[in-house]
C-alpha cells in the first residue's frame, strides 16, 4: 500500500504541451518501500495486481488552455491509462480544476509506474500542480 500527495504547490510545470512527471514528495503510507520522492516514480516490489489511483489537481490556467491529460504510466504490459480534461472549463469556483484516473494494472516486480499531467494551448508553462491538504495524491494498493 502506499498513499502520497503533493506536500507543496508546484509551479509552471505545463500548459504549452510540456509532459510533467508529477512527485508525490509527501508519504503518508508506503508499506512497499516503492515511492521515490525525488523523481515521482514507484517501483512494483511484487508481482501481482495493483490498483492505482490518482487526483491531479491544477491551477493558474488560462482560457486557451483547453486539452489536458492526466496518464497513470507503467512499463508493464498493460501500459497506461489515462483520462482527458479541459482545464480551464473544468476550473471550480475556486480556481482549480481536477482530473482522475483509476485503474487495475498487472505489474512485474521491479516494474515501474508514474503520474504524467500535459497541458495545452497556454502561451506558456503557467500552470501548477496544486499541493497541501490532499489535493494532488496517489493511491497504490495490491488487489486480488
Amino acid at each position: 500500500l502506499t498513499k502520497a500527495d503533493v506536500q507543496a504547490t508546484t509551479g509552471g510545470v505545463t500548459g504549452n504541451n510540456l509532459n510533467y512527471t508529477v512527485v508525490f514528495n509527501n508519504i503518508s503510507v508506503d508499506r512497499s518501500g516503492g515511492q521515490n520522492v525525488a523523481n515521482g516514480v514507484w517501483t512494483c516490489p511484487v508481482t501481482g495486481d495493483y490498483r492505482m489511483a490518482t487526483q491531479v489537481t491544477v491551477d493558474t490556467v488560462v482560457a486557451s488552455m483547453t486539452t489536458g491529460t492526466v496518464e497513470i504510466i507503467t512499463n508493464g504490459a498493460d501500459g497506461s491509462e489515462g483520462a482527458t480534461f479541459n482545464p480551464y472549463s473544468d476550473l471550480s469556483g475556486s480556481g482549480l480544476s481536477r482530473a482522475n484516473v483509476d485503474s487495475i494494472f498487472r505489474m512485474l516486480a521491479g516494474q515501474t509506474a508514474f503520474v504524467r499531467l500535459n497541458i495545452a494551448g497556454g502561451p506558456g508553462n503557467t500552470a501548477r500542480v496544486v499541493g497541501g491538504g490532499k489535493q494532488t495524491r496517489l493511491l497504490i494498493e495490491a488487489v486480488g
